[in-house]
């Protein structure tokens, strides 16, 4: 169980659900809601949370620089962002600091559970792999299909897949578009999927398999917690 959860989101009965839903399901032990940017610093300042749920887009602004302030602490939390953004290159355009998972709104209460039990010290770091979804995935798509996905599991851009796998940007973008129609996922489904399916291939997997390239920003933060 996670001691001190913030959660950071500008509507209010959707955030309020989410805190009673974590604490009913015995996954945290106290949760504070901020509304907006300023309202989470304000907070920060005065507590210290080892769990942070953050939409994005918030009244005040993008999320992604509070982001990159709580990866510099000596403890950081854990820090899922919940967002409505369906695009991926639009999320990862405006989020360049590292977090533990990107969930759809869409999903939250399906999702959310999953990942906090494994993000928990004892716990395995990632979600279960979804039932047969490696089968599906190996079944549907191209070897350079594959591997792209394998790639966007990993936080690349596109720019930074074109240049492992030797593509053009504009090839990476077709072979994403034509991933998610193969498999019937709208675009912000993407990411997860692929996440997924870079945890659950076996260690013998045939496609290529590039260095990890996280999803970090080289700017220094601006909002200074400590």
């Amino acid at each position: 169980m996670f001691k001190k959860c913030l959660i950071l989101e500008d509507q209010t009965m959707f955030a309020e659900s989410l805190a009673i839903s974590l604490s009913a399901a015995g996954l945290v032990r106290s949760t504070s809601i901020a509304g907006c940017l300023r309202d989470a610093e304000d907070i920060l300042r005065r507590e210290t949370f080892d769990l942070v749920v953050s939409d994005l887009l918030l009244p005040d602004g993008n999320a992604n620089e509070l982001i990159g302030s709580l990866n510099t602490l000596k403890s950081p939390p854990k820090i899922l962002v919940v967002t409505s953004l369906n695009d991926p290159w639009h999320l990862q355009s405006l989020l360049t600091y590292p977090v533990d998972a990107i969930i759809a709104k869409g999903e939250v209460f399906q999702s959310l559970r999953n990942w906090i039990e494994a993000l928990m010290p004892h716990g395995t770091g990632k979600p279960a792999p979804l039932s047969g979804e490696v089968d599906r995935i190996r079944n549907s798509l191209s070897k350079r299909e594959q591997d792209i996905l394998y790639s966007v599991g990993g936080g690349g851009t596109n720019q930074d897949i074109a240049d492992e796998l030797g593509l053009s940007v504009r090839t990476v973008e077709t072979h994403r578009k034509n991933i998610s129609n193969k498999l019937k996922i709208r675009a912000g489904e993407l990411i997860r999927t692929a996440v997924h399916f870079r945890d659950s291939v076996p260690p013998g997997f045939e496609a290529i398999r590039p260095g990890k390239m996280p999803l970090a920003g080289g700017r220094n933060p601006k909002v200074p917690l400590k």
